[in-house]
This record gives structure tokens, C-alpha cells and sequence, in this order.
């Protein structure tokens, strides 16, 4: 597999060294919360009273790195300004890169390569010959 911006093959390469759990998965559920709790995932809290959270279930389609069959719990936080990442609806595919907090779930963010699946199906094939 090729990709004609070197760079981009380069920011892949990275992605794949920094995240150690990368997955195809499709989502299971969704849903929206308030946290009012001193921490999310571990991490202290942001200093300004709680915070909405994203809280997204996938089913395992294709362990790319580090994950196992099975359903896979992310969270992100969706307030502004704070890298959280919006997901769709029931039933799509995304091409997850995650990596797990203290309390055992997964994060998600803006920050990550974490992408509909149909968009960047020939960087889930580049994944998959890294992962043999």
C-alpha cells in the first residue's frame, strides 16, 4: 500500500507507535451524560464544575493493534475547546485510534486519527500489514 503524500504515510506511522489500541469498529451505543465527579478517566478534573461526556460503545470488527473481539467503551469529552471528539449515529463504522485511562475505559479526541471507516479504508489496509 502506497500513499502519494509521504507525510500523511509518516503522521500514520506516528499514530501507530503513540496509540497502542486501534480498531475498525461499529457502533453499539451512544450516549450523553453529565459529570459532575472530580475526575474522567483518571484525569483531574478541569476546574470549572463537571463536564458533558460522550460515551460511545463499539463492537470489535477488526483488531488492528491491541484490542480483542468483543465491544470496546470509549469516552470523550464534548465541551468546547476540550478535544473532545463527536460521534455519529447506531451502526457505523469508525477506524478507532484509542488509548485506555485508569479507569479501564478508552478516550477518544479530536486529537487522534479517529475517522469514519468508508473515508480511509486504504489507511486501515496500510494498518493492517504494520499489525502482521
Amino acid at each position: 500500500m502506497s500513499y502519494a503524500d509521504a507525510t500523511e504515510q509518516e503522521e500514520i506511522d506516528e499514530a501507530f507507535k503513540d496509540y497502542p489500541a486501534i480498531f475498525v469498529g461499529s457502533i453499539v451505543d451512544v450516549r450523553r451524560f453529565f459529570d459532575p465527579g472530580e475526575t474522567l478517566g483518571g484525569r483531574a478534573r478541569l476546574g470549572h464544575g463537571g463536564f458533558w461526556v460522550e460515551e460511545v460503545v463499539f463492537e470489535v470488527l477488526e483488531s488492528l493493534k491491541g484490542t480483542q473481539a468483543g465491544t470496546c467503551k470509549t469516552r470523550t469529552v464534548i465541551q468546547g475547546g476540550l478535544c473532545g471528539l463527536s460521534i455519529g449515529s447506531q451502526r457505523e463504522k469508525y477506524l478507532v485510534y484509542t488509548a485506555p485511562s485508569r479507569d479501564g475505559t478508552y478516550m477518544l479526541s479530536t486529537c487522534s486519527r479517529t475517522v469514519e471507516y468508508e473515508s480511509v479504508q486504504a489507511e486501515a489496509a496500510f494498518l493492517r500489514s504494520k499489525s502482521r
